[in-house]
């Protein structure tokens, strides 16, 4: 049994999204003596990868990204976000999947799953201002917060975290659309690592002449750490997350 589902379709749509401008400060200032002060204003910006456009980018020459049958694991996929700006941020990350073939089924988000996922946090010289996060492991739960994948991986029809049901959800308490969210001080690194499966349980109407081939994509928006801007961003964003995006940024002190 064949899948038609090639690592080569998983495109990583790169938005580096600068919600409020670059030049968007509250500055005050006060000058006694000589000249006019100056303001310059900060940059806000994210950057995935070093400008990635596709998965396939991120994977070893030999390795397998097609004719996928069941059991099979992909190789591991990083993905790097980083503040390459000047300013404080706080992002807010988004996979979505479109079927490209209306007339086939949907079928891959269910045989499609989370094989393992893991987040690093790297300081600028490398080091970790935060343990790493393993919180999923051979497609169920791991680590702080297993009992929400061990949810996700509870969904039917098969037991693990299914595409399908790894959508959108809220584990991190984000909103939908985004599943991730973290807040980074310039030159600071957020590292997704992601490794996906093909579920050993599919049958043939999973196979690329009835199932429909799914693009899947990552996008990272970005806007500043305050408040309001986070509230202009998505509507309580602000009141919910500031306080534990702040706490984020305070862990960022490694030399």
């Amino acid at each position: 049994m064949k899948s038609r589902m090639m690592l080569s379709m998983l495109v990583i749509a790169l938005v580096a999204a600068v919600i409020g401008g670059a030049t968007m400060a509250w500055f005050t200032s006060q000058d006694t003596a000589g000249g006019p002060a100056v303001f310059t204003a900060g940059t806000l910006v994210v950057d995935v990868s070093k400008g990635l456009q596709t998965f396939q980018d991120l994977l070893p020459d030999a390795s397998k990204h097609g004719n996928m049958t069941p059991g099979d694991v992909y190789d591991e996929i990083e993905i790097i976000i980083e503040n390459t700006g000047t300013k404080n941020l706080a992002w807010f990350g988004n996979w979505e999947a479109t079927l490209l073939d209306g007339e086939k089924n949907d079928k891959l988000l269910d045989g499609i799953y989370i094989h393992m996922m893991k987040m690093e946090f790297k300081s600028p010289q490398g080091a970790d201002w935060e343990p790493m996060d393993q919180f999923i492991t051979n497609g169920v739960g791991s680590g702080l917060y297993l009992d929400w994948y061990d949810f996700l991986a509870a969904q039917l029809p098969f037991p693990v975290v299914q595409l399908r049901h790894w959508l959108d959800n809220n584990g991190m308490g984000v909103a939908p659309p985004y599943e991730h969210m973290g807040a980074l001080k310039p030159g600071y690194k957020y590292k997704l690592t992601v490794q996906f499966g093909f579920y050993k349980g599919t049958d043939n109407d999973y196979q690329g002449d009835k199932a429909s081939p799914v693009q899947l994509s990552f996008t990272v928006d970005a806007t500043q750490v305050n408040v309001d801007a986070l509230n202009d961003f998505k509507e309580n964003f602000g009141n919910w997350h500031y306080n534990w995006l702040v706490a984020q940024l305070n862990k960022q002190a490694m030399p």
